[in-house]
C-alpha cells in the first residue's frame, strides 16, 4: 500500500503484490528510488517447519514492477533477524549474529564486513552523520523478549 503524503485526501492505494509464498518477518528499505525487501520466513502451524526464503527483491514504483535482484549469503540465509539501512549508495545488512555484509545496489554483489561485538536483534538501524546506529534489541544473553540496553553505532568505511 502507498499514501501520497502531498494528496493525503486521495487515501491509500494498493501495489503490486510482492511475487513468491507468502512470508514474515522479512525486512525492507529503500534507496530513494526502490523498496528492497531482504528474506523471510513462513511456517504454517507450529508442527510445520519454518521455511526461509533468501531472496532479495526490489520493487520499482516507477514501472509497478518486483524482480529478483540477488540471493542472500549463505552465512544469511537462515539469520533469525536481518535489519538493512541504506548508506553510500549500499545496503548494509546487520544480522542478528553478528554478521554484517554490504550489498552493492550496482553490481548486486555482497561483501562481508567486520562483524558487531554483539548478538542483538535490533529491529532498526538507521545512518545518521554518516554512522549506523542500532539500540535495544533481544539478544542471547537477556530473558526472551526483553530488551538489551545496548547501543551500537559504527562507520562504514567505503574504499
Amino acid at each position: 500500500m502507498v499514501l501520497d503524503t502531498t494528496h493525503p485526501e486521495k487515501g491509500w492505494r494498493e501495489l503490486t503484490s510482492y511475487p513468491g509464498p507468502r512470508r514474515l518477518f522479512f525486512t525492507a528499505e529503500s534507496d530513494g528510488k526502490s523498496i528492497w525487501l531482504f528474506g523471510g520466513q513462513f511456517q504454517s502451524n507450529l508442527k510445520n517447519p519454518i521455511v526461509n526464503f533468501d531472496e532479495v527483491l526490489c520493487y520499482d514504483p516507477k514501472k509497478g514492477a518486483w524482480k529478483l535482484s540477488a540471493h542472500l549469503p549463505d552465512a544469511l540465509k537462515n539469520s533469525p533477524f536481518v535489519s538493512p539501512v541504506y548508506s553510500n549508495k549500499k545496503m548494509i545488512l546487520i544480522s542478528s549474529v553478528k554478521k554484517v555484509w554490504e550489498f552493492e545496489l550496482q553490481t548486486l554483489k555482497f561483501r562481508e564486513l567486520a562483524p558487531l561485538p554483539k548478538e542483538a536483534s535490533v529491529d532498526k538501524f538507521v545512518s545518521v552523520g554518516g554512522r549506523l546506529v542500532g539500540s535495544g534489541g533481544e539478544t542471547p544473553e537477556e530473558p526472551p523478549r526483553r530488551r538489551s540496553d545496548w547501543t551500537f553505532i559504527g562507520e562504514v568505511l567505503h574504499e
